[in-house]
């Protein structure tokens, strides 16, 4: 069955205006990018973010995967590479002797400073499309969107 022209078109429109594809697009693009400029961090981008979380304070290894969407088998994994490569380490939560504490190293430190101005550049090009107000509001946009 032969589709016209029309409906071609309509479906083109139905996804040209699909927030949900256009935000998932998005992401996969930006993620790409930071990915390339992430070189050996273990999980790429959500290895950085575990970093990037760890190195605001210690916090328990489940309280993490929940704050970045990260399924608990998937994080255990990505922690112990980023605990084999010396960036975090695993300590006995003091209040719970069942949970552990996700602390950054002295190294995994220098290594997200390192990248987080890498991983600034990246954002700035993959914005580089909006003004400078635009990209401003645009993150505030997002920023209410993802804590609302």
């Amino acid at each position: 069955m032969a589709v016209d022209a029309t409906e071609r078109s309509r479906r083109t429109s139905a996804l040209a205006t699909d927030l949900g594809r256009l935000l998932r697009t998005a992401e996969r693009e930006h993620a790409a990018l930071v990915n390339d400029v992430l070189g050996a961090v273990p999980g790429k981008i959500r290895g950085y973010r575990i970093l990037v979380v760890a190195a605001q304070s210690a916090e328990r290894q489940n309280h993490i995967g929940r704050r970045l969407g990260i399924d608990r088998t998937v994080l255990t994994y990505l922690i112990d590479d980023l605990e084999t490569a010396e960036l975090v380490r695993r300590v006995p939560d003091p209040t719970d002797r069942r949970a552990h504490l996700i602390m950054i190293t002295g190294h995994g430190r220098s290594v997200v400073c390192r990248l987080a101005e890498r991983v600034a550049e990246v954002d700035g090009h993959f914005l580089a499309a909006l003004g400078p107000a635009e990209q401003i509001q645009f993150q505030a946009m997002v920023r209410r969107l993802a804590t609302t």
